[in-house]
């Protein structure tokens, strides 16, 4: 029953147009907000712990935002899944820091895409599959398992080659990256145990994958970090293409990871509200500290 409310849901948004969608989603928002306790709480006690400076009464409108931000994306998803492709691109009235990737692809040793959960990912990684035609995408299938062949078809449409998480995954990824392509990801959701490392997330030990540092470390692909920012007043998405603040390339797992996660700060930091606050980011605890449920 969920998985066939939401693909009706996606269906209609799909027939709107981006101030349509937008606004149907400012709505979802703003009920989350009212009605949403979980998704409100996870998202105070997330500003609460990255950014301790501010007021009650700023975090708790930039909550408001958040939540707001968040109704979009998710709107957003219908016409970035049926949409035709050229109509979804045409979305991108602008893109910032190009010659990044340009100066990348010239390397030829192939470029990493990270794109954190923040504005419209969807629309990043249709601009990634454009780039890069028939590169592999890493795919986690949805919790609602009946909205599976919806986001495959939606996402292999583009071109790119879906590839569950696991070893094939991992092989595949490499063997385009040799060929010096490249191959998208998005870093900051926790993994499974054993999967990742605690490093720093805006001062907070958060678990984090570990996926990115090694195929850069192994390959000496170039990272490249990406946000495709939502434009005030249905305006479309500015897109940002970004160079690793540091070199993930040097040192131990643990240093790289700790350079991706201030490369995904950096990327906050373009526009805060529309990262996705509302997930547990600092669920999973180091050993060293009291309790095993985290802040939430």
């Amino acid at each position: 029953m969920r998985a066939r409310i939401g693909i009706l849901f996606f269906r209609l948004m799909a027939l709107l147009p981006l101030g349509g969608v937008q606004t149907m989603g400012s709505m979802i928002g703003r009920m989350l907000y009212r009605l949403g306790h979980r998704e409100k709480h996870v998202t105070r006690m997330n500003l609460s712990l990255c950014y301790p400076d501010l007021d009650d009464a700023t975090r708790e409108q930039m909550v408001r935002e958040v939540l707001i931000e968040g109704g979009r994306s998710l709107a957003e998803l219908g016409p970035c899944w049926l949409w035709p492709v050229d109509k979804v691109m045409g979305l991108i009235t602008e893109t910032v820091g190009i010659k990044h990737v340009d100066a990348a692809d010239a390397r030829g040793k192939g470029v990493v895409i990270i794109g954190p959960h923040m504005g419209a990912w969807e629309v990043a990684g249709v601009w990634v599959s454009q780039r890069y035609p028939g590169s592999p995408i890493l795919y986690r299938p949805p919790r609602i398992k009946g909205l599976d062949p919806l986001i495959v078809k939606a996402r292999e449409r583009t071109g790119s080659r879906l590839v569950p998480v696991g070893r094939r995954a991992v092989a595949e990824l490499l063997n385009a990256l040799h060929r010096g392509t490249g191959v998208g990801l998005l870093p900051d959701q926790e993994p499974k145990q054993g999967t990742g490392v605690f490093a720093p997330f805006f001062g907070i030990p958060a678990y984090t994958m570990v996926l990115c540092s090694r195929l850069v470390m192994k390959t000496g692909a170039t990272p490249i970090f990406i946000v495709a920012e939502r434009l005030p007043d249905a305006a479309g998405f500015r897109l940002h293409l970004l160079p690793a603040p540091e070199p993930l390339d040097t040192g131990s797992v643990d240093t790289s990871v700790a350079a991706m996660n201030r490369g995904v700060e950096a990327c906050v930091s373009i526009n805060p509200v529309q990262f996705q606050w509302h997930y547990k980011r600092f669920n999973t605890r180091p050993p060293d500290e009291e309790g095993e449920t985290g802040f939430y």
